[in-house]
């Protein structure tokens, strides 16, 4: 054990050269580059932050706060500055982390528009952070370097693979397995709004199903295997791109697909990079004196290979946290978020929101649509954790409008991938004075089963 822990840590330590690294920064930071233009064009931060009278803050992050209009504006002007300079690899580390905090915080401020791509960049913005990236392929090659240590690619590698491996982990369910679920809803949506009707049978629901579970599943040892790695670049180019046209119209794919093609730049043969996009890198100065390589190498910190290896083990195992609670993770939400259990559930959902007035029985039926945009009223009918703050927005309403001491219930039935409906929350239970509160009993929500 011993020999294989020396083994581990010497291979970490080891110089490669930066190409692949300095590569996937340049890709990388295109993709970055190209949806913050898009949060800007589309005036992102108005419709999803100032336009809603309704914010569903993160546990633990209640006290985030947007700035005003203005400063939203300019919060967004420099994380696009950023981004050119993670691209040109100038100002590399002010870059990378004024990108990462920028980006953490936006999403941050709102539960609604958060998916599993946003948490997937600040990871990557993290170690591209830790690492000395821009030490090929920068601008005039300002911090070119001869080598940095093996650990910097290699925790990249690791985040990468850990995603897919985890996220096909997820899809070994009898949803996902026998009832082909939810890509069968998806082929049918997808058939119904594009009019591909062809993809719309039994043979489709099991490819996409199983081709789906076996590429997460392996495509890291394909990329990650020199002998594989051909293979692995074919499959990774077609599933991104099938599943580009799979969910562009359908789903919030935005442009992670792109993104993924990007990292895979981080997967090749630095030295096969390094010789094929010279032209991206500076020829080498000599030394007046010596003549000899002037570049330097990055020395290797002793302690890295153990504070990557505790990283990458803790994303390995906080995906897992929803077995610490009763009933299903994807039925009641709980550790639902950062796990990447991605495009694995659907529900149709059926929800009506009452008040009742203290002292009288009538029912008075709220649309939650009037004051809801389409992604808080989306996360409505899948995430149980907004169902409490919706209540209390209801409730506070009702008091505004004249009621006293109002209740707020609900009607609110949920068939779980493509499973008979049943009860999600009490309908006789008051929703405004309820707590989602992961660890304490939620005994306000039914169970699955």
């Amino acid at each position: 054990m011993n020999q294989l822990i020396s083994k581990y840590k010497e291979r970490l330590l080891a110089p490669v050269s930066p190409s692949s690294l300095g590569l996937f920064r340049i890709l990388v930071g295109i993709i970055l580059m190209l949806q913050t233009m898009y949060f800007i064009s589309t005036d992102f931060v108005q419709v999803h932050i100032f336009d809603s009278p309704i914010a569903f803050k993160f546990r633990y992050f209640e006290f985030l706060e947007p700035f005003s209009p203005s400063g939203m504006k300019f919060l967004m002007l420099v994380m696009f500055l950023s981004t050119i300079g993670i691209i040109f690899g100038r100002l590399f580390k002010i870059s990378a982390a004024l990108y990462g905090l920028t980006f953490t915080y936006f999403w941050l401020l709102d539960m609604s528009y958060f998916n599993n791509h946003y948490y997937f960049i600040s990871l990557l913005a993290l170690l591209l952070f830790l690492s000395n990236a821009d030490g090929w392929g920068s601008l005039k090659g300002k911090n070119r370097k001869e080598s940095i240590p093996y650990y910097q690619v290699f925790a990249l590698k690791g985040q990468i693979f850990i995603t897919f491996f985890i996220a096909g982990l997820n899809k070994l369910n009898y949803y996902w397995l026998v009832e082909n679920q939810p890509m069968k809803h998806i082929l049918e949506t997808k058939a119904e709004i594009s009019g591909t009707t062809w993809i719309n049978n039994s043979f489709f629901y099991n490819f996409f199903s199983w081709s789906g579970l076996l590429f997460d599943l392996f495509i890291g040892f394909l990329l990650w295997i020199p002998r594989f790695r051909k293979i692995g670049i074919i499959s990774f180019l077609a599933f991104n791109l099938i599943n580009f046209w799979l969910f562009y119209d359908i789903g919030e794919i935005g442009f992670f697909s792109f993104l993924l093609l990007a990292c895979m730049a981080i997967f090749l043969d630095p030295e096969k990079v390094a010789s094929k996009l010279h032209w991206l890198s500076p020829e080498k100065k000599k030394n007046k004196k010596d003549k000899k390589d002037a570049f330097p190498s990055v020395t290797p910190l002793k302690w890295a290979p153990l504070l990557i290896t505790i990283y990458l083990v803790f994303h390995m195992v906080i995906p897992f946290r929803h077995m610490l609670y009763p009933d299903h993770v994807d039925w009641n939400g709980v550790g639902q978020r950062f796990s990447w259990r991605m495009k694995i559930m659907y529900k149709d959902v059926d929800m009506h929101f009452y008040l009742i007035e203290e002292g009288s029985t009538e029912k008075r039926e709220v649309n939650v649509g009037h004051f809801l945009n389409d992604k808080q009223y989306t996360n409505l009918m899948y995430y149980p954790d907004f169902i409490p703050p919706v209540a209390r927005y209801i409730r506070e309403e009702g008091i505004r409008q004249g009621l006293k001491n109002p209740q707020v219930v609900a009607d609110f039935t949920v068939g779980f991938n493509g499973d008979k409906k049943r009860l999600l929350v009490d309908p006789k239970t008051d929703l405004a004075k309820v707590k989602y509160q992961p660890g304490e009993a939620l005994r306000w929500l039914k169970t699955s089963k």
